[in-house]
């Protein structure tokens, strides 16, 4: 249920400590499925893997619609205070979104921030004097 090229990635970073074969792989690599992963492999006709190219590219098929996508600076300008969400319960979900952002530029960061906040007084001490960076936001 998680995204399959993080799960690819993360098995490919790990055999680079062993000099793997195709054949190992392909073994190794099924060992790490469980549950649904696990129940999809043993519905696979018999003799249809001919490669460990091939098992990973039937792989990341099969679990395509688990794939997580690339978030966006706009991503950010979603992100909202809720009524009754404290300032640091706030700040915390927004830099968990901020850290999906592969860029993520100071200036938008801190508009996307500011934005999200409630009409409260820090908002509007925000809004009389910007921060010139993401970082002073947060000191």
């Amino acid at each position: 249920m998680t995204d399959p090229e993080d799960h690819h990635c993360i098995f490919e970073n790990a055999s680079l400590l062993h000099p793997y074969t195709d054949g190992i792989k392909y073994w190794v690599f099924l060992n790490t499925f469980a549950g649904l992963a696990q129940r999809w492999f043993n519905r696979l006709p018999p003799s249809s893997i001919h490669s460990f190219k091939d098992f990973k590219e039937i792989f990341l098929y099969q679990f395509a619609s688990s794939k997580k996508y690339q978030k966006t600076p706009l991503n950010l300008f979603t992100m909202k205070q809720k009524p009754r969400e404290t300032l640091w319960e706030y700040l915390h979900q927004f830099n968990l979104v901020v850290w999906e952002v592969p860029s993520n530029p100071s200036n938008i960061v801190t508009t996307a921030f500011t934005q999200g906040l409630l009409d409260e007084d820090f908002f509007r001490s925000l809004v009389k004097k910007p921060p010139p960076s993401y970082q002073r936001l947060l000191e």
